[in-house]
């Protein structure tokens, strides 16, 4: 159990840290004009996440 506990935290931590650099990357698109969201990006990140967890053998 130990190991799953910190397998967990390491995989929330790494979503924290994504989310803090999506959220700077979103204030300097903002500060710029640009479109907060990319949905076309969002999507090239959903192809590429679901990608590889087949690879990986993640059943989504």
């Amino acid at each position: 159990m130990e190991k799953l506990d910190e397998i967990t935290r390491d995989i929330t931590k790494l979503i924290a840290k994504r989310n803090r650099i999506v959220l700077k990357i979103g204030k300097i698109k903002k500060q710029f004009g640009l479109p907060v969201t990319d949905l076309k990006r969002d999507k090239e990140v959903i192809k590429k996440a679901k990608t590889i967890a087949k690879k990986t053998g993640v059943n989504i």
